[in-house]
């Protein structure tokens, strides 16, 4: 019976085979064999401008290229280059969904057979190419299970909120003084250090305000030694992270808010890229260039490609920051 058994799985993995050789045939690697690898552009180094490159490509890509692309570019803009090790752990957790998403969709007439299994995941799901350049390369299953929950990673992520907040908040805070009081001649232009000033004066008076024990503690920005280092920091980031705090996917949610909670993904956002990064440039273009040295904007521009910009809405600032700031630049 048992050799019956064998005999019968054997003549299936050889049907199936045969099948192999007639997709790989039918579908061919869209590898190109002269071009850089995914560990050499995106896991040994992040190169941030070839991943949006291929991320904003209309050419055709393998199963999951982009997924793991945009988890991984999502995880620098947050954590910057210096923390590569959480851009990899970030792009290892969506290789691992992506072949456990798979795993489960396995018609049940093959789930008796191992093998068939494995093939029908590799080779009709998702394919050849993506354990080629990612799976393999980056370590295989050894890599992916040595990784970080997700819960873990999330936890990293969310633990540059209040750097990230202020940073953007000095953004805002030039937007603001672009939009409204540039133009009145009476007020003095904008600048780091005013802004600098004016967060450390709102992070004061937010420290000092005794708030009802019930409600929530509120958001205390960063003092200014903090936030020097932090615009520091994020030298790069500036302009792609205002960019996505102002693109909404719901009313009281933004891009950003979907990056720092670990849940953006390619499926669900990956189509708002366009407009971030138009929406970069003209953060770029028009706010940080009032404010930064020359240095600094080509800092932001150079991960920014080739597209005309997109306005960012005027940001809704608090009556009492809108106060501080007309208070500060008044001549």
């Amino acid at each position: 019976m048992g050799r019956t058994e064998k005999t019968a799985e054997g003549q299936v993995i050889s049907s199936w085979q045969e099948i192999v050789r007639l997709l790989n045939r039918e579908n061919p690697t869209k590898l190109d064999p002269s071009a850089e690898s995914f560990t050499e552009y995106a896991w040994d180094r992040f190169d941030a401008r070839h991943v949006l490159d291929l991320l904003l490509s209309k050419e055709p890509s393998y199963h999951g290229h982009k997924e793991v692309l945009f988890a991984g570019f999502c995880a620098w803009v947050v954590v910057t280059s210096q923390r590569q090790d959480i851009v990899q752990d970030s792009m290892a957790l969506q290789t691992l969904k992506i072949i456990k998403d798979e795993e489960s969709n396995v018609p049940k007439m093959l789930q008796a057979y191992p093998v068939l299994v494995d093939f029908y995941i590799r080779l009709i799901r998702i394919g050849s190419d993506f354990f080629q350049d990612i799976y393999y390369p980056i370590g295989g299953i050894g890599r992916l299970i040595s990784s970080p929950s997700v819960g873990s990673l999330e936890e990293s992520l969310k633990s540059r909120v209040s750097g990230i907040r202020s940073v953007i908040t000095i953004m805002e805070i030039t937007h603001y003084h672009i939009a409204e009081l540039k133009h009145t001649g009476k007020h003095r232009p904008p600048s780091f250090n005013a802004a600098f000033t004016i967060i450390d004066s709102l992070s004061e008076a937010q420290k000092d305000k005794k708030t009802d024990t019930e409600k929530p503690k509120p958001k205390i920005h960063l003092r200014r030694r903090s936030l020097i280092n932090h615009r520091d920091y994020y030298e790069g980031q500036i302009c792609l992270l205002y960019a996505a705090s102002s693109i909404k996917v719901m009313p009281d949610r933004s891009l950003l808010d979907c990056i720092l909670e670990g849940v953006a993904t390619w499926e669900e956002h990956g189509h708002l890229l366009p407009e971030w990064i138009a929406r970069a440039k003209f953060a770029n273009q028009v706010i940080l260039s009032e404010i930064a040295t020359v240095d600094v904007v080509q800092a932001n521009a150079v991960y920014l490609p080739k597209m005309e910009q997109s306005p960012i809405p005027v940001p809704n600032l608090p009556a009492a920051m809108i106060e501080k700031i007309r208070e500060k630049y008044r001549r």
